[in-house]
């Protein structure tokens, strides 16, 4: 049996955290959104028809695991992405999706030989 490595403790617990982040359409929807463009609150609510006050613990939310961050102008507060990683995330999450819902067959291109 070959020597494996572990997944550190600290990495694997966040990780897990960003997983249940990301279960949920709320928080999809704004991360993909955001990716796109910044936004303030009343237009996010407006584009994803959500109460403000839900929106809000959302966006706190991905903010506290540095998903997003926010910049202030004048009254207003935009948020925006925070780290490319999680655009990279959502990309695969999304062409996983897309092939799982039409149907098609995954194709794994890696090969691991086995001892």
């Amino acid at each position: 049996m070959q020597p494996y490595k572990e997944i550190p403790k600290a990495e694997l617990d966040e990780s897990i955290m960003i997983t249940k982040l990301l279960n949920n359409r709320i928080r999809l929807q704004l991360i993909y959104l955001l990716e796109q463009h910044e936004y303030n609150v009343t237009e996010l609510s407006k584009i994803l028809d959500v109460e403000q006050t839900n929106l809000s613990h959302q966006l706190s939310l991905l903010k506290t695991h540095q998903i997003i961050s926010q910049r202030r102008e004048g009254k207003l507060m935009y948020y925006q992405i925070d780290d490319p990683h999680i655009i990279e995330t959502m990309t695969a999450l999304l062409q996983h999706a897309k092939h799982v819902a039409n149907g098609k067959p995954y194709v794994n291109r890696r090969v691991r030989k086995r001892d």
